[in-house]
């Protein structure tokens, strides 16, 4: 499933979060950023599996992400193998 914007990733989430295993966030989104995107899934499931996408280097909002919750982050731009990894890290896999 793919949202473009946060206000839909969450609703999505919301509809189908028990058949989602990992969401993929992005820092920056339309009408809602990463950080205010994870608490909203949060909410829905406080156990929600999440990753970040980031282009920025040293972000005090991303730390901020993974002190809340979130598994792991990516910073772009990024492969294949380097999500790949990411994913698996969060699913534990």
């Amino acid at each position: 499933m793919t949202a473009a914007s946060g206000h839909e990733t969450v609703a999505c989430y919301e509809k189908s979060g028990a058949s989602i295993d990992l969401v993929m966030i992005d820092m920056n989104m339309p009408e809602m950023d990463g950080l205010t995107c994870f608490d909203a899934l949060r909410r829905i499931n406080p156990r929600v599996r999440a990753l970040l996408a980031t282009g920025y280097g040293d972000d005090p909002p991303a730390q901020e992400l993974i002190n809340e919750g979130l598994l792991d982050l990516v910073r772009k731009p990024y492969d294949t193998a380097t999500l790949t990894e990411a994913a698996r890290r969060t699913l534990g896999v």
